[in-house]
Formats: structure tokens, sequence, C-alpha cells
């Protein structure tokens, strides 16, 4: 009795793949590391608490040729943002920015990074923390007769960045201004 019942969802699965497969709609997304300025900590491991970060992703949403962008919707933490057909203006990529507020940002847990007193070379001045925060994605396509939906995930990284006392900036200790290569 098993049998029939498993044959029928495995060939109800196969009808629906390729249907999910050629949606039509798909896009490409970069995004910038944020960067975060770091004034010199006492040695030994460490808890940094961040500042509020902001994200610049470029987005490349492609439609079918029966439909047009309608939305695109952002989520990274708790934020969420969304551009409509009306803010992307006709534009094939979009940049998108997104601020995630300070609180729902982390402490970062680091070791060997911007130390006082320390000025060799296993003393690091930048670090790079890869997939620090991943970005929810989804693009609405629609047309006359039917609505697509595509999701992607981005992998965001935050890059840390010590500021010794002869570079200092105007950031305060736990606080950077991040910084943006993907201009529009």
């Amino acid at each position: 009795m098993r049998s029939p019942s498993i044959l029928l969802c495995a060939a109800a699965a196969i009808m629906i793949m390729p249907v999910l497969a050629n949606s039509g709609a798909e896009m490409r997304v970069k995004a910038d590391v944020a960067v975060v300025t770091v004034k010199p900590l006492p040695g030994g491991r460490r808890l940094v608490r961040l500042p509020a970060l902001e994200f610049a992703l470029l987005i490349e949403p492609q439609c079918a040729p029966d439909t047009q962008v309608d939305s695109i919707s952002i989520s990274v933490a708790d934020t969420k943002t969304t551009l409509t057909a009306g803010d992307m203006d006709g534009q094939s990529e979009v940049v998108a920015k997104i601020a995630i507020p300070r609180r729902q940002v982390s402490p970062l847990a680091i070791e060997g990074f911007c130390q006082l007193g320390r000025n060799d070379e296993s003393n690091q001045s930048e670090m790079l923390i890869e997939d620090a925060f991943t970005a929810s994605i989804s693009l609405r396509c629609a047309g006359e007769h039917n609505t697509v939906i595509a999701y992607a995930s981005k992998a965001l990284d935050l890059k840390l960045r010590c500021v010794h006392e002869e570079g200092e900036t105007e950031a305060p200790p736990d606080q950077g201004a991040p910084s943006s290569s993907i201009a529009r």
C-alpha cells in the first residue's frame, strides 16, 4: 500500500520541479563589505560592541518577458526594506542600502586584534569577518496573468579596521563609519 503513495508523491514532485526551475525570475546580488573602525583594546580576548551597520547591495533583477519587476524585499537580522517598481524607475540594476540598528548587532569576540601597546606582526590592523550576516532577498515579478517570486541569499562581510592614536578618526571607540564602494 505504501508503494503507490510513494510513487504518486515522486511523480508529483517531478511534475512540479520544471515549473519552479523555469519561473523566469532571477537576480544577481553583490554586496559591499561594511567597515567598522575600532580603537586599540587591552590584550586578550575582548567583546567589541559594534555600531549600527549599513550594507549596500547591487541587485540585478531579471523577469520573464511577459512580466516586470513589481518589488524587491530585503531582510537582514530583524530589519526589512522593500523597493517597489516606482523606486527602481525602470533601471536594470538597483543599489539598495539596508541599515541594521545597533540593538540588532551582537557583540563580537575578537582576540589578537588591535591591542594596546603591541606593534608586532601578530597584532592585526584589519580583520575581515566573512559571512557576518545574511541578506535574504525576494524578487516579485508580475504580469497580466501571473506573478512569480524568486528568492536569493547573500552573505554579508564585515571588516574591522584598527585606528591608532596618530590616525584616529572622530568615531567613538565602539562605533565606526561604514563605507560603500557601490555608488550610483
